[in-house]
């Protein structure tokens, strides 16, 4: 079982859950998506309740140890559709919309994310 701590005299960073999150899947790390990444991004009116991860499809997890609020889905990303955000991985504008789109529960009455946005963001 791996543990995390955090110092009590160091500032907490607003995306601590979000780096912990990332950290989950030891020995590899996720990569924040799909909805997720869009509004941490900024790029979405949707205010996720779960934080969506992207795992390896190499990884092999148990239903039973993932954290409730995680949601775990499978892709291996290339180099150009992950990016860094204040420490934490974090895929790409390019990546994460297409992703968030294609969910089958994505919200339908929602504007999945802003396209005219993308232009400038990666």
């Amino acid at each position: 079982m791996v543990r995390l701590y955090r110092l009590r005299a160091f500032p907490q960073s607003p995306l601590a859950q979000y780096i912990a999150a990332s950290m989950w899947p030891l020995p590899m790390t996720g990569v924040i998506s799909h909805e997720t990444a869009l509004d941490l991004l900024g790029l979405s009116n949707v205010n996720p309740s779960k934080i969506h991860l992207t795992l390896p499809t190499s990884l092999r997890i148990l239903r039973r140890v993932i954290p409730q609020l995680h949601v775990p889905n499978k892709a291996d990303l290339e180099s150009d559709e992950v990016t860094t955000l204040e420490g934490t991985t974090i895929t790409t504008p390019v990546r994460a919309g297409p992703d968030f789109s294609l969910r089958a529960s994505a919200p339908k009455s929602r504007t999945p994310y802003l396209g005219m946005s993308l232009a400038g963001k990666q």
